[in-house]
């Protein structure tokens, strides 16, 4: 538990530095191939595959995010029906 010892806390939270740091290096070269985008590209793929012309999609926060982006960057396959996002700005930086 978090508060078992006076500081257990400060281990933890040690503890997951070090494993924040150790996915960053191995993970690197995976995430220079994740973003919005390629997940939107991927979306129109499944999309038809399915012998589909539109996507059918319900996103909520992210999920948001990228409705919106799939729907800028395919306009014809998608009717654009969002939510609100508390924080737009910081959801599209890198």
């Amino acid at each position: 538990p978090i508060n078992s010892t006076v500081d257990a806390l400060a281990k933890l939270h040690g503890y997951a530095q070090i494993v924040g740091e150790l996915v960053q290096e191995r993970m690197a070269s995976v995430a220079a191939h994740m973003s919005t985008p390629i997940v939107a590209r991927d979306m129109l793929q499944i999309t038809k595959a399915h012998g589909r012309d539109k996507l059918l999609y319900w996103g909520f926060s992210y999920g948001t995010v990228l409705g919106t982006t799939f729907s800028a960057m395919f306009p014809v396959c998608s009717s654009d029906n969002t939510d609100s996002l508390s924080s737009r700005s910081s959801s599209f930086q890198g």
